[in-house]
């Protein structure tokens, strides 16, 4: 059968069968699904492990008895030793309490050098400085819902000025705004400043004294995974990572994706197969002249595995115009109050693409294959007679 003729009658097949619509449409919602969802996943992991590489935040960890403090002197894994005095408390910053925010942030104790300055300097040793996110939140209720990326408080024009804050909500301090840093280079909360580790420890032993004498210390390592390399003996219930990387989002997304994308290829196979399947019925009689005329079953089947291929060319092209329509507004429909992942940079990946080209692919061969079966049984005397 010469390719011109293939390709004509294929076409007029198209345009005959109405059932071609809900194939399209279910091939569409197959690849929609598993390119945005996977990109969605992977876009994720991918945000994760660039955010979290090199973080302060995430290379903490609270060693739960002092007795083992001289094996993190001078260890060259360790870049900084400090108190739970030192560490971690909240302030209200006054001079920031509007209607939308109520101006609760975090205070964390930290040494130069662990952020991107952006705008001004960074913490001086010894001075009772504060740098602050370029996308600082004080609010309380920020991971409950209640964040909204246009709110976000423009700190700049305070550098250099001493800032209003209520420490623990109970006593009146100022701190210098020594400089903005950049929340997007590594992982830092929006609602989180960082202060010198001497700063809070005189807060702490002025107001709460009793925190300050908690036993145990907190280390801050090139990279959290090196701790094993300090601490010899080591086990879960010896030390507490105090930021940790919450991976069940990503697992949750990748189990409906698994589950959907199942769904539908199992909907996809058991539909391709039943519409073949009643082609090869309605064209009994077409198939029969073509044997007639000396068609070999290989050339006819040419004919409707071509035909499924040309819809999934069209599906494939569809899909992948509404997958980029879909994720590059994917930040404003599904993460505006999230205050970590707004920013997230999601995109399709050529390894996502043809992935999904060889799910279409098989999924359509296995269902076509089985439906076509059919015309190698079909008996030439009775389509004759009808």
């Amino acid at each position: 059968m010469r390719m011109s003729n293939l390709f004509k009658i294929v076409i007029n097949n198209i345009k005959r069968n109405k059932s071609n619509f809900f194939f399209v449409i279910l091939l569409i919602m197959l690849n929609v699904t598993v390119i945005v969802g996977f990109s969605y996943y992977n876009s994720l992991i991918s945000f994760w492990s660039s955010m979290t590489e090199k973080s302060y935040d995430f290379n903490i960890a609270y060693i739960n008895s002092s007795k083992r403090l001289n094996e993190a002197k001078e260890n060259p894994h360790v870049l900084d030793i400090f108190s739970f005095a030192e560490y971690n408390e909240f302030g209200v910053f006054s001079d920031l309490v509007t209607e939308a925010l109520d101006g609760s942030a975090r205070l964390i104790g930290g040494i130069p050098n662990i952020k991107k300055i952006v705008s001004g300097s960074d913490l001086t040793i010894g001075e009772d400085e504060i740098i602050c996110p370029n996308n600082f939140y004080p609010d309380s209720n920020i991971y409950s819902g209640g964040f909204d990326k246009n709110k976000i408080v423009n700190l700049e024009k305070y550098i250099g000025e001493k800032i209003k804050i209520r420490y623990l909500d109970e006593y009146d301090i100022e701190l210098k705004l020594a400089g903005v840093f950049d929340a997007s280079s590594d992982f830092s909360y929006p609602d989180a400043c960082y202060v010198n580790h001497s700063t809070l420890k005189k807060l702490n032993l002025q107001y709460q004294s009793k925190k300050a004498e908690k036993d145990g210390f907190l280390v801050f390592l090139d990279d959290i995974d090196n701790i094993n390399d300090v601490f010899s003996n080591l086990d879960e219930s010896s030390y507490v990572r105090t930021t940790q990387l919450d991976t069940e989002a990503g697992n949750n997304v990748l189990r409906v994706i698994s589950i959907a994308g199942v769904i539908l290829i199992v909907i996809f196979i058991l539909f391709c197969y039943a519409i073949s399947s009643r082609r090869v019925v309605k064209e009994a009689k077409n198939i029969g002249i073509l044997k007639v005329c000396g068609y070999k079953d290989t050339e006819i089947k040419k004919i409707f595995y071509l035909e499924n291929i040309i819809l999934a060319i069209i599906s494939y092209v569809l899909s992948f115009v509404i997958s980029v329509i879909l994720i590059k507004n994917i930040s404003a429909l599904f993460l505006q109050t999230d205050p970590i992942l707004y920013n997230m940079n999601v995109h399709i990946s050529l390894t996502i693409l043809v992935f999904e080209i060889l799910i279409t692919l098989i999924s359509l061969f296995l269902s076509t294959c089985l439906s076509l079966k059919t015309i190698d049984s079909l008996d030439l005397g009775e389509i004759i007679n009808d």
